[in-house]
C-alpha cells in the first residue's frame, strides 16, 4: 500500500513539476507578448492575430506545436476582454529554450471557438550568438554576453513612450565574452526607470529596464 502511495505522489509530481505556468510568463511577459520584435518581416512571421469579438471576458489559450503536434509553448492562458489582438512568440519553449528553425502551428481557443494558423521560425546569426540579460530588479547594470567575436555593438536608451533620449555609443567592436553595460546620462535630472536597447551586428535585442548610473564603477 505505501508503495503504491509512493509511486501516485511520484507521478503527481512529475506531472505538476512539467506542466508550463500559465502564460510562460517567466519566459516572456505579457508585455513583451503584445510587443512586435523590432524586425517588421520577423514580426510577421512570427505575429497571431486574435479577434475576441463576444462580449463579455473569456479565458483564451494559445498553444503552439511542433511537426509532431507537441506543445513546445503555451504563450496565452488567460481571460480577455473584446478587443482585436496582436501576439508575438519570441521563439522559445517553455522552458525558455529556442526551439528549431522551422514551421510551427498554434491552435487559439477563445471560448471553445477555435482558430489555427502557422508561423515561420528564423533566426539572425547574432540572436543565437548573444543575450541581453537585466537583473531581477531594475538596476543600472545589463549584462550582455557574447558566443562569438567580433561583434559591433551600439546602445540606444529610451524613455517609457520609446522615443530615443541618448546614444551611449555606436559600432563599438566588442570581443567574445560577458559585457557589464551602464548608462551614465549625459546631464543631470534622470531618475526614473528606461530602455537599454542593444543591437549587435544588426540584430536588436528586446529592450530591457535600466536606471541611470550615477559614475563609473572604481
Amino acid at each position: 500500500m505505501l508503495l503504491r502511495l509512493m509511486v501516485i505522489w511520484v507521478i503527481l509530481f512529475c506531472v505538476v513539476s512539467s506542466a508550463p505556468a500559465a502564460d510562460s510568463l517567466e519566459v516572456q511577459s505579457f508585455g513583451e507578448i503584445t510587443t512586435p520584435p523590432f524586425d517588421p518581416a520577423d514580426a510577421e512571421r512570427v505575429r497571431i492575430w486574435l479577434p475576441i469579438e463576444r462580449g463579455g471576458q473569456c479565458r483564451v489559450r494559445i498553444n503552439i506545436l511542433d511537426s509532431l503536434n507537441h506543445v513546445v509553448r503555451r504563450l496565452v492562458d488567460r481571460p480577455l476582454p473584446t478587443g482585436y489582438y496582436n501576439f508575438y512568440w519570441n521563439k522559445k519553449d517553455n522552458q525558455g529554450r529556442f526551439v528549431g528553425e522551422g514551421t510551427y502551428k498554434y491552435i487559439a481557443d477563445d471560448c471553445g471557438r477555435r482558430s489555427y494558423g502557422e508561423l515561420e521560425v528564423r533566426f539572425h546569426r547574432w540572436e543565437l550568438s548573444s543575450r541581453l540579460v537585466a537583473g531581477d530588479t531594475v538596476g543600472d547594470i545589463v549584462i550582455l554576453h557574447l558566443y562569438e567575436d567580433p561583434a559591433l555593438v551600439s546602445a540606444t536608451v529610451l524613455n517609457q513612450r520609446r522615443r530615443t533620449i541618448d546614444q551611449p555609443f555606436t559600432d563599438s567592436l566588442m570581443r567574445r565574452g560577458e559585457h557589464e553595460l551602464r548608462w551614465i546620462p549625459p546631464q543631470r535630472g534622470y531618475g526614473s526607470v528606461y530602455l537599454l536597447q542593444i543591437e549587435v551586428s544588426g540584430y536588436i535585442h528586446p529592450s530591457v529596464p535600466i536606471r541611470a548610473a550615477r559614475s563609473q564603477p572604481d
